[in-house]
């Protein structure tokens, strides 16, 4: 797909979009940023992961895709990878239509992105979550939505999840791959997820 965003025609009012968030995100996020009444689709779930561990999410996913409808496997960030790895395999059920890829990591060189991670590890091991979150503009749309989703880790697990996905080789491949196809899914590439650097997150768009 040459756009940075693509419609795709297998949504249908038949149809289950699973999705998975991204590491340090929540499932409650993508319920709000993908209510299930503007989708054009039957149901809507989001999983839910604190490990920040692709094979995890993929194994999430797979088991959320229940044969019973069409279903459409999507996710943000670290979760859109995820998505991408399973559309990827040989073995792909046929009830799995499509994929909807938003703000997918490592589309291009991840160096600076993988730095910014690491510097939000090092930031939440050193200051803690309250202290990060107190430095953030509380007015901004995300400062709430982390909170939220840091409030269900410990600090320890929170600095490894980042840690964790700041290896850029661990997460490079999948979207790329996809990016040539056409037919299966779209690609939504805009900012990649907020991250928080030792005294400033890191500007995202709002879900919209």
């Amino acid at each position: 797909m040459g756009n940075d965003r693509s419609v795709t025609s297998v949504i249908s009012p038949n149809s289950r979009l699973v999705m998975a968030h991204g590491a340090g995100s929540s499932s409650d996020f993508l319920k709000r940023a993908f209510p299930v009444e503007d989708l054009g689709v039957a149901q809507c779930s989001a999983v839910d992961d604190r490990t920040g561990t692709v094979t995890a999410v993929m194994n999430l996913l797979a088991s959320a895709a229940t044969p019973d409808r069409p279903t459409i496997l999507g996710g943000v960030s670290l979760g859109a990878h995820a998505a991408a790895a399973l559309l990827g395999r040989r073995d792909l059920p046929a009830h799995v239509v499509g994929g909807l890829l938003v703000m997918p990591a490592w589309t291009g060189a991840p160096d600076r992105i993988a730095g910014l991670t690491a510097a939000a590890a090092d930031a939440l091991a050193a200051l803690g979550p309250d202290e990060v979150l107190a430095e953030l503009d509380p007015h901004d749309w995300v400062t709430p939505l982390l909170a939220q989703a840091w409030a269900l880790r410990t600090r320890e697990e929170l600095v490894s999840e980042l840690r964790r996905i700041a290896l850029p080789r661990t997460h490079r491949g999948p979207v790329a791959r996809h990016r040539g196809a056409r037919g299966r899914g779209g690609v939504a590439r805009r900012s990649t997820a907020p991250l928080v650097g030792r005294h400033r997150l890191g500007r995202a768009h709002p879900p919209r």
